[in-house]
C-alpha cells in the first residue's frame, strides 16, 4: 500500500509539473500571439499611412493637371475669339474697300488678312 501511496504521489507531482509546463507554454504562446498583432497592427497603421500620403499626392497632382489644362484650353478659346473678331473685322474692311475700289489699300488688306489667316 506504501508503495502504491508512493506511486501515486510520483504521479501527481509528475501531474502537477505538466500542467505548470503547459500553463507556461500557453502564456507564451499568448505573449508571443500578442506581439504579432501588435507588429501587424502597425504595419497596418503604416501602410495606411503611406496610402493616404499617395492619395492625397496624387489628388493634388490631379488638381494641378486639371488646372493647367483648363488655363491652357481657355487661352486657346481666347485666342480663337480674339482672332475671330479681327478676321471679321478685315472681312468687313476687305468688303468696303472692295466697294470702293482701291487697289493699294485692298493689297494692305489683303496681306494682312492672310497674316492672320496664317495665325489662326
Amino acid at each position: 500500500m506504501q508503495q502504491l501511496s508512493n506511486n501515486l504521489k510520483s504521479i501527481l507531482n509528475e501531474l502537477s509539473k505538466f500542467k505548470k509546463t503547459q500553463e507556461a507554454s500557453i502564456h507564451i504562446v499568448e505573449v508571443s500571439l500578442s506581439e504579432k498583432l501588435q507588429e501587424i497592427k502597425d504595419l497596418r497603421q503604416k501602410l495606411n499611412a503611406a496610402l493616404d500620403m499617395l492619395e492625397n499626392t496624387t489628388l493634388k497632382e490631379l488638381d494641378d493637371f486639371g488646372a493647367a489644362w483648363q488655363t491652357s484650353l481657355k487661352s486657346d478659346i481666347d485666342n480663337s475669339s480674339r482672332l475671330t473678331d479681327e478676321l471679321q473685322q478685315f472681312s468687313e474692311a476687305v468688303q468696303d474697300l472692295g466697294n470702293k475700289s482701291k487697289k493699294e489699300i485692298e493689297f494692305i488688306a489683303s496681306r494682312k488678312c492672310l497674316n492672320k489667316i496664317r495665325e489662326s
